[in-house]
């Protein structure tokens, strides 16, 4: 249409102001629009229709995930998001026509959580990795971040300093990256753990989220 902006931010809150007049749940949709706009812009500010890749959707699921939000609320980002592109599609604005969501996962189905069994990460442990030095790094934090549940946000900043006596203290990060808890997690430290620190000789080394990610499986 002619008098429907073509940019993506101003087309994002042409799609505000349509919402409020016709959005099926009203306020609390409209309401949502809004945080998700919010959202973006602390994450891409730039953000423009040939931004809306495959590499962005995986960047945008781990950032929102690393700041503490459920798979659900994370889902329905990516919900409100496609239906942006949508209203963009039958906008007929060429730019949203090319972007291609085929792979973006459908609200609340982002991934599956997987549990580990406890042989599962004995036999992690027990794997002879001392001819990878990257991968025996990037396990060993695993291991950790396994047994205590930790979410990225929380072990990449993991050092010597979290073990006092026979705990280990952490303060995580929760739901939003102006937020924290205000006391810290006195964890015990499990004999699992225990075996794993004098194994290696302390705390596991830190690496990226990003970089985990590139070496696990």
């Amino acid at each position: 249409s002619s008098g429907v902006p073509k940019r993506f931010w101003y087309f994002f809150d042409y799609c505000i102001e349509y919402k409020k007049q016709v959005g099926k749940d009203g306020k609390h949709t409209v309401g949502h629009y809004i945080r998700l706009k919010g959202l973006l812009k602390n994450f891409q500010s730039n953000l423009e229709w040939s931004d809306l890749t495959d590499q962005f959707y995986q960047r945008l699921c781990e950032y929102c995930e690393d700041d503490g939000h459920s798979l659900a609320y994370i889902g329905k980002h990516i919900t409100y998001i496609k239906a942006v592109l949508n209203l963009a599609v039958d906008e007929r604005i060429e730019a949203a026509i090319r972007v291609n969501t085929r792979n973006w996962k459908a609200y609340n189905t982002i991934k599956r959580v997987t549990t580990l069994s406890y042989d599962e990460l004995q036999s992690l442990y027990d794997l002879d990795l001392s001819e990878e030095p990257s991968l025996d790094k990037a396990r060993n934090l695993f291991y950790f971040a396994c047994w205590y549940a930790f979410r990225p946000s929380d072990f990449t900043k993991l050092g010597g300093a979290n073990i006092e006596e026979d705990s280990i203290v952490i303060r995580a990060r929760k739901t939003s990256r102006n937020s924290a808890l205000k006391e810290d997690l006195i964890l015990p430290l499990v004999t699992p753990i225990n075996k794993l620190m004098d194994r290696i000789g302390g705390v596991p080394d830190t690496v990226s989220a990003q970089y985990m990610n590139r070496l696990l499986p």
